[in-house]
């Protein structure tokens, strides 16, 4: 009779592809939207519950008379306003964006702008329609964090990492001021994290991105250069600048010229390296701000240029725009953040993967310089 070694159990199998994701990625979603949402907020309650006070109406603004129609008497700036008082405004004349000449300050810039408006179009006028542009905001960064988050896994690192999105300064005026910001750059994200395994499903996202804010090419680009993912690439440009020529045939021409071309508007926002900066000052919060913001860019490309080189390419790309940032975006801090969304983000990224790398070569060495021992395992006796 021949006796054996006790039988064991049998190792559970690993979570599969599918399953495991959503044991972080649900919990992150939901803790990035949550925090998105107290950002988003602010605003209204610190207007007493007046949620027009994240459109930024400005006294001036060919929008005001329209956004007065339905939300009275609104919070208003000393100044021409920002850019959701415009979406809202676009949101309010689909399908017939032509209805919305004169009312908006650049027509045909704005409806390259396109996609806020249509994802806000659904709801009816006044508070749910303004509600909802927020709660776009709040989503899309949460899925942005997600995004984030599932590249951490690849690079090894914990993928909370992607909470950090919602502490990205361009990402909090994004939701504080309704604007396009945090869906561009979420499109974009996701766009970044398929552009290997569905490259098709990627430029979709990425032209979606370019549709919201066309300045978010930048990961298109990042794409291509850094996963040589062409084809994704293409797509999110022909895309973006298809529906520019759509613009331009269907929309009439805005009396500043420079709003009627897509590359001429492109080039009139960048100047000569940070000399927008010293118009302003280097001492002022927007040009300290972008010190920092800069430097989060170029050291996160540094460290991320191996493991995600189409996020570093995105990076690096976002810090020229930074630096060639005119007066007009240097002089107001939230501007030049949306220049660098995931400026912030990458950097934490690409802290906690040294850290990781850190204490990589931490274990590997035993700690004090010596390999670790080797463990010897006894086989199994048999009588």
């Amino acid at each position: 009779m021949v006796v054996g070694p006790p039988p064991t159990e049998r190792p559970q199998d690993p979570p599969t592809s599918r399953s495991a994701p959503w044991r972080w990625a649900l919990p992150l979603l939901l803790a990035t939207c949550a925090l998105a949402t107290t950002f988003a907020v602010a605003p209204v309650v610190a207007n007493d519950g007046d949620v027009a006070a994240v459109l930024r109406v400005g006294r001036y603004s060919a929008s005001r008379p329209v956004v007065e129609q339905d939300l009275p008497d609104p919070p208003l700036t000393e100044d021409y306003g920002h850019d959701g008082q415009q979406f809202y405004v676009l949101a309010r004349a689909l399908p017939d964006l032509g209805d919305a000449q004169g009312d908006v300050d650049k027509l045909r810039y704005r409806a390259r702008r396109i996609l806020l408006p249509v994802l806000a179009a659904p709801f009816p006028d006044g508070p749910p329609r303004v509600w909802a542009m927020i709660g776009w905001n709040v989503l899309a960064i949460g899925a942005a964090g997600v995004a984030l988050g599932s590249l951490a896994r690849r690079c090894g690192v914990t993928p909370w990492v992607g909470l950090a999105v919602a502490l990205s300064p361009g990402m909090i005026d994004s939701a504080q001021g309704a604007l396009a910001d945090a869906p561009a750059v979420a499109l974009a994200l996701w766009g970044v994290v398929l552009c290997r395994s569905r490259p098709w499903a990627a430029g979709a996202l990425l032209a979606l991105g370019g549709l919201a804010r066309e300045t978010t090419l930048t990961a298109a680009a990042g794409v291509g250069l850094g996963a040589r993912a062409w084809r994704s690439a293409a797509v999110a440009v022909g895309t973006v600048a298809a529906w520019a020529v759509v613009v331009t045939a269907w929309l009439p021409a805005d009396d500043k010229a420079n709003t009627n071309n897509v590359v001429v508007d492109l080039l009139d926002q960048v100047g000569i390296p940070l000399a927008g900066w010293a118009d302003v000052g280097w001492t002022s919060a927007g040009a300290v701000l972008g010190a920092v913001l800069l430097a989060c860019s170029v050291a996160a490309a540094w460290v991320l240029r191996r493991r995600l080189p189409e996020l570093a390419w995105w990076l690096a790309l976002d810090a020229v725009l930074l630096v060639l940032a005119d007066q007009g975006v240097a002089g107001r801090a939230a501007n030049l953040a949306r220049v660098a969304p995931l400026a912030l983000p990458a950097a934490v990224l690409a802290l906690a993967v040294v850290r990781g790398d850190a204490g990589a070569t931490e274990v590997d060495g035993g700690g004090d310089g010596t390999d670790p021992p080797e463990q010897v395992q006894e086989s199994p006796r048999h009588a």
